[in-house]
């Protein structure tokens, strides 16, 4: 929901209870006071028929939206392989890049973000005004599960899978793509022991491709 909307749902519902309150005494109100009242039964009338015409606008791109990619994902599969003339990767002899976008892949792992100390033992006083702690101090780490981003450049060649970025870029011969799904945003690409999630708008789209274009 978009903060437009949410500023429409607070509104209407101020001007519903005002609405709701004004009903029971309309009567006894003078012209002048009628008349404000009545602008704002028209206000609240306009909110929310922009509310429901917003959800309507919405609904109808969404489905447009769908309809685009499964127009798409159709193509592909019936061999329309799209080709794009300048790609950030360097070719290699006969490879020709498929899709280029710049995206971030995630990585999550369990990281030490802070520690506990405890303290226990006994003090000897020495003299007056000098005493001797003695005792032992423990710690413990604790970890929690720390999400990532890395940006770069996702690249799907007719040869080969390749996010471009100096410290966690990788390279995916499709000989050794072992693995390849879509949930939610997120594109989850299995190479032998290794895993990689890259955000993408239509994951959908991507995996057909990637799907299509191994078997070339």
């Amino acid at each position: 929901m978009s903060n437009k909307m949410k500023a429409k749902i607070i509104f209407l519902t101020i001007f519903a209870f005002m609405d709701i309150g004004f009903i029971p005494r309309f009567s006894e109100y003078n012209s002048a006071n009628k008349i404000v009242i009545v602008f704002f039964y028209i206000i609240t009338g306009w909110i929310m028929w922009s509310i429901i015409h917003e959800i309507k606008i919405d609904k109808l791109k969404k489905e447009k939206f769908e309809e685009t990619i499964q127009n798409t994902i159709r193509s592909i599969r019936s061999g329309v392989i799209p080709r794009i003339e300048n790609c950030s990767l360097i070719l290699k002899n006969d490879e020709f890049a498929c899709n280029e976008v710049q995206t971030y892949i995630i990585e999550t792992k369990n990281k030490a973000i802070g520690s506990t100390g405890s303290g226990s033992g006994v003090s000897i006083r020495v003299f007056r005004g000098v005493s001797v702690h003695s005792g032992t101090n423990r710690s413990r780490k604790i970890y929690r599960d720390v999400t990532e981003k890395y940006f770069g450049n996702f690249i799907i060649t007719n040869q080969r899978i390749v996010f471009l970025n100096n410290q966690k870029g990788f390279e995916i011969p499709y000989k050794n793509l072992t693995g390849l799904f879509s949930s939610g945003k997120n594109l989850i690409l299995q190479s032998k022991n290794k895993s990689y999630t890259i955000f993408v708008s239509t994951p959908t789209v991507f995996e057909e491709l990637i799907r299509t274009v191994a078997k070339l």
